[in-house]
């Protein structure tokens, strides 16, 4: 039997041979590479990015590590006897025997540790084991700043394909895995976010040399939104007209939806005054469908993000660089 949830974290992007970024001369990510054994703790760094599907981190790749494939990051196993108890035979770390894959790049003089995580809420067990992992490599890199990114749901008509949002502001609207939990439909905030000039240097330049490749219905260039909140579920969701998932009523200010970034936020919470801040930076692959039926829109956005998943995933990727060249140390 088909398992679209899992389908959508594991397969591969269709099409992910991009054109190449013009970053500002002395700003392009600057490979380090890999630096440990797999099973020792990562090495520090100033800024962690995750990131979760495979469509998601050959964007990453491709954009931060541009040369390097993900396949050539280094695999992570530290403590993987303690992870490996709450796997289920859904988990993609499971079948990969590893928690993740990483690499290290310097941008704007700061060590940033890209991560393509192993682990995910819709597959692991409902310990939510992401949520240590985060606390793990937080404690191992020394991070001042953690990012969740990738792609996400657009909600509201208003967002298109492409699409990014930075905030520092999740709601979870957990209501199958985890709605016994008392954290369940808790708002979620680390420092706010105050958008540098290079952000706008993303979303004015960067983006659009590849935009063009989204599908038609992106019926205008992408843009950086920097007002309104992630929503975090616990099961597949997208917006769509008539919100039969409840995703406009669980947060009217909601402008993505996804399944990751609470994990991220309840780690920071657990973590306390030895949290990093956090953002997280998510791009619409999914906008609002409207299709017809809940089936067909289903359908639709399934095909939407097999198609274009990647390609949108490279702006929330710029976005990522634009924050962290503009973050001081």
């Amino acid at each position: 039997m088909s398992d679209p949830v899992l389908d959508r974290i594991t397969a591969e992007p269709s099409r992910y041979d991009f054109e190449a970024i013009p970053f500002p001369a002395g700003l392009a990510p600057e490979w380090i590479g890999t630096v440990t054994k797999p099973e020792d703790p990562l090495p520090a760094a100033d800024v962690v990015v995750m990131t979760f599907t495979a469509a998601e981190k050959y964007a990453l790749a491709d954009t931060l590590t541009p040369g390097y494939h993900y396949t050539t990051w280094k695999p992570y196993t530290h403590e993987w006897d303690a992870f490996e108890l709450h796997l289920t035979d859904r988990s993609p770390a499971h079948e990969e025997q590893a928690l993740g894959s990483y690499a290290l790049v310097t941008i704007n003089g700061k060590r940033v540790l890209l991560f393509g995580s192993n682990l995910h809420p819709a597959t692991d067990d409902v310990t939510m084991p992401l949520r240590a992992l985060w606390r793990q490599i937080v404690t191992e890199t020394g991070c001042q700043l953690a990012i969740d990114t990738g792609t996400a749901g657009g909600v509201g008509p208003d967002v298109v394909e492409g699409d990014v949002l930075v905030t520092s502001t999740v709601q979870l609207n957990y209501t199958k895995l985890f709605k016994d939990e008392a954290f369940a439909h808790e708002r979620l905030e680390s420092t706010p976010y105050t958008p540098g000039p290079h952000l706008a240097l993303a979303a004015s330049t960067l983006i659009p040399v590849n935009a063009k490749r989204l599908s038609p219905i992106a019926t205008r260039l992408p843009v950086v939104h920097t007002e309104g909140n992630d929503e975090s579920v616990d099961y597949f969701a997208f917006a769509a007209p008539g919100d039969p998932y409840g995703v406009v009523k669980a947060d009217p200010e909601a402008v993505m939806e996804e399944m990751d970034l609470g994990a991220l936020a309840l780690a920071c919470r657990d973590l306390d005054e030895h949290a990093p801040c956090w953002l997280s930076i998510r791009c619409a692959s999914d906008p609002e469908v409207k299709a017809g039926t809940l089936k067909e829109e289903k359908a639709e956005a399934d095909e939407i993000y097999e198609d274009d998943g990647c390609c949108a995933a490279l702006g929330s990727d710029l976005c990522c660089w634009a924050v962290i060249a503009d973050m001081e140390v």
